[in-house]
C-alpha cells in the first residue's frame, strides 16, 4: 500500500499537473486530521464538474486508497451552465477555505493544499519573525536548539551568558524548556525558588492584561564569582510543583505566537517587548526545548534573530538536525522568504585521539546538509546566502566545537565551572556567535 508521504507526493503531482489546470481555475487538496483527501476545484463557465471529477477522482482514487475521502467540491460562479448556484453557506466555506489554503511551492500557480494538523504548525510557519527588527538599536534574541537532550545546550547558553555580564552586557534569560526547565538551577534566584514564571504569565497575561507586573516573573542572578561587576536576568519556567502540570496543560502553543486578533500583539512578542521596555537589556537568549516539540518550532520561528543549533557527531542526531536546517533554510526559499541566520555547534567533541578526524567529519557533513537544506542554488546569483566554499568559516555551515568534559558535566554549582565557561571552546564560540549579531565580548 502507498502510505501517507508518498500519498501527498503523489496528489500533488496530479493537482499540479497540466491536465487538470485545463479542467478547473484552481485546485486545493485539503488534507484532514488523518490524512484523508479532499478537493476543492474553482471552476469557470467553460469548465465541466463531471469531466473533472471522472479525470482527478480516478486518478486520486489510484494512489490514495483509503486515505481518499471520494469527496469533491466545486466553487462554481452562479452562471454556471451545468452546475446549480452554490448556497450562501456553502460560499462561504469555500471562501474560508481559500483564505486559509497555501500555495504549494513545489506545485503550479493554480494547486493549492489545506493541511488540518493536531500540532506542530509552528515548524510548518515561514511567515512569523521576531518581535522587533534586528538593528544597532535593538537587542538581538539568539535561540538555542538541540535535537537531542543531554548535549549541552544549556551550559553553552550559560557560558555565554556569563562571558557577556563578565564584559558588562545586561544579559536577560529565557527558560523556554517548558516541559523539562532546567535554567532556573543553573543560575537561582536569590532565596529559593520563584513562585511565578514563564508559564504564568502565558496562561494569565492573556486574561489579566496589564495587571501581570513581568517584574513578577524576573530575578537577578549576581553572584559575583560568577558575573564579576556583571548582572544576569533570569525568567524561569515557573514553580515546578504539583500545580505546574496543572498551568502547562492549559498552553496552547500555538496560539503563543500567534493572537486571536491579527490587530493584536502576539503573548510571545508581548512579553520580549514588555521585557526589553523594563530592562533594555543587551542580549536576550533563549534556551529552547529539544526535538521537534512545538516550543521548539515556535523558538526557530517566532521569536529570535538568530539560532544556534548543537549536533553530535552521528546519524540519529543528523537526522533530526537535518529538518531544523531545512526549516531555517530550504522551506523559506521555497516560500519566498530570506533564510534565518543560524550557527551549528558539534558539541561533546572527544577531547584528545581522534578529535580532528570527528571534527572534519561533522563540518563535512554539515556543508552536505545546508548544501542540501539551506543555501540558495548556485545558479541564483542573486541568492542572500548561495552555496559557499566548505571552508568558509564565516558561513552558517561552518561548526563551532565545544570538547566533552567532565567538569562541565556534572557540575553542581555554576561557580565551580564559571571560569572555564569562558575560556578555550567556549570562548571561540562566544566570538563567533556574538560576532553574527555585532556584538563583542
Amino acid at each position: 500500500m502507498n502510505h501517507f508521504a508518498a500519498v501527498r507526493s503523489e496528489a500533488f503531482k496530479i493537482a499540479s499537473d497540466s491536465t487538470t489546470k485545463s479542467l478547473a481555475n484552481r485546485v486545493c487538496l485539503l488534507f484532514d486530521l488523518q490524512g484523508r483527501i479532499r478537493i476543492l476545484a474553482e471552476l469557470g463557465d467553460e469548465h465541466d464538474p463531471k469531466a473533472f471529477e471522472q479525470q482527478i477522482a480516478s486518478q486520486i482514487s489510484a494512489i490514495a486508497g483509503a486515505f481518499w475521502a471520494a469527496e469533491i467540491w466545486f466553487d462554481r460562479p452562479s452562471s454556471h451552465p451545468i452546475s446549480s448556484k452554490a448556497a450562501p453557506s456553502e460560499k462561504a466555506l469555500f471562501e474560508a477555505a481559500w483564505r486559509e489554503a497555501r500555495a504549494e511551492p513545489s506545485g503550479q500557480a493554480f494547486s493549492f493544499v489545506l493541511d488540518r494538523r493536531f500540532s506542530k504548525e509552528s515548524w510548518f510557519d515561514t511567515a512569523s519573525s521576531a518581535p522587533w527588527p534586528l538593528n544597532p538599536k535593538t537587542p538581538p534574541i539568539i535561540s538555542f536548539y538541540s535535537f537531542k537532550g543531554g548535549v549541552g545546550r544549556t551550559t553553552a547558553l550559560a557560558s555565554i551568558a556569563i562571558q557577556c555580564a563578565r564584559a558588562g552586557k545586561r544579559v536577560l534569560l529565557l527558560d523556554f524548556d517548558l516541559e523539562a526547565p532546567g535554567l532556573g538551577s543553573v543560575f537561582p534566584p536569590p532565596g529559593g525558588q520563584l513562585e511565578v514564571g514563564l508559564v504564568d504569565y502565558l496562561l494569565e497575561r492573556p486574561v489579566v492584561g496589564a495587571a501581570f507586573n513581568v517584574n513578577e516573573i524576573l530575578y537577578v542572578f549576581d553572584d559575583k564569582k560568577v558575573v564579576s561587576t556583571g548582572e544576569i536576568r533570569v525568567v524561569p519556567a515557573g514553580q515546578v510543583d504539583l500545580s505546574y502540570l496543572e498551568k502547562l496543560s492549559r498552553l496552547d502553543y500555538h496560539r503563543m505566537a500567534q493572537a486571536a486578533d491579527p490587530q493584536a500583539t502576539p503573548p510571545l512578542h508581548q512579553l520580549l517587548k514588555e521585557l526589553r521596555l523594563v530592562l533594555a537589556p543587551d542580549l536576550i537568549l533563549i534556551d529552547s526545548r529539544a526535538g521537534l516539540h512545538d516550543l521548539g518550532g515556535l523558538a526557530l520561528s517566532a521569536l529570535a534573530h538568530s539560532h544556534v543549533l548543537f549536533g553530535l557527531d552521528s546519524e540519529q542526531s543528523w537526522a533530526g538536525l537535518r529538518i531544523a536546517i531545512s526549516h531555517l533554510g530550504r522551506a523559506r526559499i521555497l516560500a519566498k522568504e530570506i533564510q534565518r541566520d543560524c550557527l551549528i555547534v558539534q558539541s561533546q567533541v572527544r577531547p584528545q585521539e581522534g578529535r580532528s578526524e570527528s571534527e572534519q567529519r561533522f563540518r563535512r557533513k554539515s556543508y552536505e546538509v545546508f548544501s542540501a537544506d539551506y543555501y540558495d542554488e548556485p545558479s541564483n546569483v542573486n541568492a542572500e546566502w548561495p552555496v559557499p566554499d566548505e571552508m568558509a568559516e564565516d558561513e552558517p555551515h561552518f561548526p563551532s566545537y565545544l570538547v566533552h568534559d567532565s567538569r562541565v558535566m556534572g557540575y553542581s554549582t555554576i561557580d565551580t565551572v564559571a571560569d572555564y565557561l569562558c575560556e578555550g571552546d567556549f570562548r571561540k564560540f562566544a566570538e563567533k556567535l556574538l560576532s553574527k549579531v555585532s556584538l563583542k565580548l
